[in-house]
């Protein structure tokens, strides 16, 4: 496969996640969007653009790195280079080439190297304010 093929063979896989990504009216009616939890986190503090982040889905799988914007996107280190996802499970989804749920998936790596999977710091921001 030549390297344009390629390019725009990625290019649709990640329309594609995005699309798949999207809630539907009645989805977003239930409760917030994953976006909408990734900036409550990032704007009470729970979550930071200067976190290190990681992903891995089995212990076969490689560990990939991510940072989230100031905007709540997240920056991942894929396996066609650095690309920007509007949630986690959507950069989880390309990585992993499968349905992934990014907030079980990433983890946050503190500065004395231990992780936290992002979804046990949404339940503590839950259980501190409410839904997120």
């Amino acid at each position: 496969m030549d390297a344009r093929l390629t390019e725009h063979l990625g290019a649709i896989r990640c329309w594609l996640i995005e699309v798949e990504a999207t809630p539907l009216p009645q989805q977003r009616q239930a409760g917030l969007t994953s976006q909408e939890k990734q900036d409550l986190l990032l704007n009470a503090g729970y979550l930071s653009s200067d976190d290190r982040l990681e992903l891995q889905w089995s212990n076969t799988s490689g560990v990939y790195e991510g940072r989230l914007e100031s905007d709540g996107r997240i920056r991942a280190n894929t396996q066609d280079g650095w690309k920007v996802f509007p949630s986690l499970s959507s950069a989880a989804q390309y990585i992993g080439g499968r349905p992934l749920n990014g907030w079980e998936h990433w983890r946050r790596i503190s500065e004395d190297g231990t992780r936290t999977a992002l979804k046990k710091i949404r339940e503590q921001y839950q259980e501190e304010h409410g839904d997120a």
